[in-house]
């Protein structure tokens, strides 16, 4: 786990970021959130997390489709 105040510091050029329906997502609200560059460029991918929960050959051939639709857009 690290501090969010050096997140920006370990995202890269993409953030992809599972999400949850019960989950708090206000920290996307965050000005520290909104300044990082790949959410400047509008780089970040948001998947559902239930869907990439597991890794059987049958998710990860829906994780790579994924991947490949939005990487590639």
């Amino acid at each position: 786990m690290i501090s969010s105040e050096v997140l920006p510091d370990y995202v890269g050029d993409y953030l992809i970021i599972s999400k949850y329906n019960d989950q708090d997502n206000s920290n996307q609200q965050t000005d520290l959130y909104k300044g990082m560059p790949a959410v400047k460029n509008n780089h970040v991918i948001e998947v559902d997390g239930n869907a990439f929960m597991f890794n059987d050959s049958i998710t990860l051939d829906y994780q790579l489709k994924y991947f490949e639709e939005h990487f590639l857009k």
